[in-house]
């Protein structure tokens, strides 16, 4: 067999493995967030019904410490004990859409019915179950959501204009993070704080962004946060990113504008830059491609270049897609993925894209060009050549 073919049936049954097993959890998750239940709004008895390792993983998320030595009833006693103290901090540095789904909860006095799991919006569920803001069960064959009795007098308090305003700041600081994290791979939130005043006018100072970000990114699952460092969920090395940004000390961060950060912070969006619109054009007339074939490969290739893949691998793993031996073929398919990367904005320099850094850096230092033995302009003390010029890859010509 061909050693390639090989090679990519090998890719092919680890994905097929992968895929079996994230089923195989996700069956075990449904059976144990559905089982049969009461209708018994208390916190007391739906706490009581669920396992000590899932009475853990709540006190986790709600913030509770020192627990690990205590018995099932003792740890269900101590999460009840602390319980509205915990989910008041939860509800005030949650955004509107988390809030809503718990508002409207409440209003139909804390029990929904639905005919079908299907209908029931998973991850939302799933998400608030994991903090005791909602249990989930079956009840006479219908699939049910139910919020504790103690929960409810405290949502419906929420319920008014002072509290919306400042819920309106959370959802702006998140979307905001969010953004930053698509834009430049990988953010410190030291350094978040400093770059977020130019697109606020409130201070936040006060506001806790370790719980308001941590817990965001577990519920929308399109950037990771530990408190201390953020980063998008296509980021293969966050540690190496974040170095090579570092050394970087006098580039400063790529000047987004609000609106560009804002609208890429939305679940599955995808920024429609030049760059990618040329390259999908290209394929797409050039090739019998179909259109959600042509965003998978530009989308695979993207996090290659964004995680700082050499251009050779990528190139190579690109060309893989393309049946042809034809020279004149692949200098050209060569030539359109080399304009694709000058011209994206990369992590690794900090938001911008190899042309403009280029460019930057020209008008910066009043030389027409910038020597490839000179010391790199951004700051790092490597020269240009093993720097910042690594980053745009001259359009090979035969």
């Amino acid at each position: 067999m061909d050693k390639e073919l090989e090679s990519q049936l090998d890719k092919d049954l680890i994905e097929i493995k992968y895929l079996q097993d994230k089923l195989t959890k996700l069956k075990k998750m449904e059976n144990k967030k559905w089982q049969s239940t009461e209708k018994d709004l208390t916190l007391d008895y739906n706490l009581s019904k669920i396992t000590k390792e899932e009475l853990l993983y709540i006190a986790k998320n709600l913030y509770i410490n020192k627990i690990s030595k205590l018995n099932k009833e003792e740890l269900k006693n101590n999460i009840i004990e602390l319980y509205e103290d915990r989910v008041i901090m939860l509800i005030e540095n949650m955004d509107n859409l988390r809030f809503e789904y718990l508002l409207q909860l409440a209003k139909l006095d804390g029990y929904k019915e639905y005919d079908n799991i299907t209908d029931v919006d998973i991850d939302t569920a799933y998400y608030l179950s994991d903090r005791a803001l909602i249990f989930t069960g079956i009840i006479k064959d219908k699939h049910v959501v139910i919020m504790p009795k103690e929960l409810q007098r405290i949502i419906l308090s929420y319920d008014n204009k002072e509290f919306r305003a400042e819920m309106k700041k959370n959802e702006e600081i998140i979307k905001l993070f969010w953004g930053m994290c698509y834009h430049y791979g990988v953010l410190l939130i030291d350094d978040f704080k400093e770059i977020v005043k130019k697109y606020i006018n409130y201070d936040i100072s006060e506001m806790p962004l370790e719980i308001i970000l941590i817990d965001a990114a577990i519920y929308y699952g399109e950037f990771d946060c530990n408190g201390y460092i953020g980063a998008d969920i296509t980021v293969e090395n966050p540690s190496y990113i974040l170095e090579e940004q570092s050394s970087r000390e006098d580039l400063k961060f790529y000047n987004f504008t609000k609106k560009e950060i804002l609208d890429v912070a939305t679940l599955g969006n995808i920024s429609e830059t030049r760059a990618r619109k040329n390259l999908k054009r290209f394929l797409i007339e050039g090739f019998d491609i179909d259109e959600d074939d042509v965003e998978d490969l530009i989308f695979d290739l993207l996090v290659d270049v964004q995680n700082g893949k050499s251009p050779s691998k990528y190139m190579l793993e690109f060309l893989k897609n393309f049946d042809t031996e034809d020279n004149e073929l692949i200098n050209i398919i060569t030539s359109e993925v080399t304009k694709f990367a000058n011209g994206t904005k990369q992590w690794l320099i900090k938001g911008y894209s190899p042309n403009e850094l280029r460019m930057s850096m020209e008008d910066t230092q009043k030389v027409e060009k910038i020597g490839r033995n000179d010391p790199c302009p951004c700051g790092s003390g490597k020269k240009y050549k093993k720097c910042c010029a690594s980053n745009v890859i001259e359009i090979a010509t035969r």
